[in-house]
């Protein structure tokens, strides 16, 4: 073969080798920009998918945040409507205090307006009518004469006036006395004046122990210069009915407290519980005070007060026990009853300060109870 020949083959073979390599680098380009064409496809996909996702989890973190959002706007609007209706209900609730207050208020001032009536208005007049029956004077004579020749000198009947006088004794003798002359006119009579009380269906009589005892302390007093006597006891009760005869009478040891019996019964008094009684009670005192002024009677004087305190001690010796009333009370209202609005008798009259301002006191009817057994 001719080498020229050769040469055209070769370069033939050459050529072809080339266009068959140059065919497959465009080939393998074309691919090459399919699979580029692919990823770029690819990853926009996958760019739109993670976009969506991601979109979808904003929107799903923005529902759930809206929701919240919601809720708290909810809850925040209830919870401004309990407030706001708390609000009216303790609005409303304040009202009702303020209407209450003033309700008290205007109930306490009609209790007060209906209790100055009452005070004003109501009185003792029915109480003192029902109990007068049971409420009697005692009165009784102690005779002095002297036992021997002699006189009794003006000073000894002074100051014997002047202890009997705080006892509620009245020396009821004319006399005449001269300069210093002595008295010559014996016999001298001492009245006795004293009050009690009807405390039983029989007619036994309660009252004090110095009003049935003082004609023996007279005598006692004066013995043995001077003889002394001691007569019946007129006793008299608030209606009219009268017993007289000797004071036979049981008295207590400890307490200024004596009863004795008469024919008087009938009607007698109710004994109330003196430990119900309060400070500020208002009572009525029935009793016979000593005419010191004349001889005009005041029987059966009705005088009307408080219990101004309770326990009091008079140094006595009997402790924290007497009844303390305002109560105007003189010397022969001894033995007298206390009475509360019930009519009950709640204490006993017995000691008092002559002359002074409402400063008297009572033993509490409970000692009596205690005392006799009285019901």
């Amino acid at each position: 073969m001719r080498l020229d020949a050769v040469i055209a083959f070769l370069g033939i073979g050459f050529a072809a080798i080339v266009i068959s390599v140059v065919i497959s680098a465009v080939v393998m380009d074309a691919q090459q920009q399919d699979i580029d064409k692919l990823a770029s496809q690819l990853s926009a996909s996958q760019l739109r998918a993670r976009q969506e996702a991601a979109a979808a989890g904003l929107n799903a973190v923005a529902r759930q945040e809206a929701q919240r959002g919601m809720v708290e706007s909810e809850l925040l609007n209830q919870e401004l409507l309990i407030q706001s209706r708390l609000s009216s209900q303790n609005q409303r609730i304040d009202d009702q205090i303020r209407k209450l207050d003033k309700t008290d208020k205007s109930v306490k001032k009609l209790r007060n307006d209906l209790g100055r009536a009452e005070f004003m208005a109501s009185d003792f007049s029915s109480t003192v009518e029902e109990a007068l029956p049971a409420v009697v004077k005692i009165t009784y004579n102690v005779t002095l004469t002297l036992a021997g020749p002699g006189n009794l000198s003006a000073i000894a009947v002074e100051e014997l006036k002047a202890k009997l006088s705080k006892r509620g004794l009245r020396e009821n003798t004319d006399y005449v006395v001269s300069g210093t002359t002595p008295y010559s006119h014996l016999p001298i009579i001492f009245t006795v004046f004293g009050s009690g009380s009807i405390v039983d269906n029989e007619g036994l009589v309660l009252t004090n122990r110095h009003v049935v005892d003082a004609g023996a302390e007279i005598c006692d007093i004066f013995a043995p210069d001077y003889d002394c006597e001691i007569s019946d006891a007129e006793v008299t009760a608030g209606d009219g009915r009268v017993f007289t005869g000797p004071l036979d009478a049981l008295m207590s040891v400890t307490y200024d407290l004596a009863v004795f019996h008469t024919n008087l019964g009938g009607k007698k008094l109710r004994l109330g519980n003196s430990d119900s009684v309060v400070a500020g009670e208002r009572v009525v005192a029935i009793g016979n005070p000593s005419p010191f002024f004349g001889d005009f009677p005041l029987d059966f004087t009705a005088s009307q007060g408080i219990v101004s305190a309770l326990n009091r001690n008079l140094d006595d010796g009997l402790g924290d026990f007497w009844m303390q009333t305002d109560t105007p009370l003189n010397p022969g209202n001894s033995g007298s009853p206390l009475l509360n609005k019930e009519g009950q008798m709640i204490g006993i009259v017995t000691s008092g300060f002559l002359f002074s301002d409402g400063l008297n006191f009572a033993i509490p009817s409970n000692v009596a109870k205690s005392e006799f057994g009285l019901g």
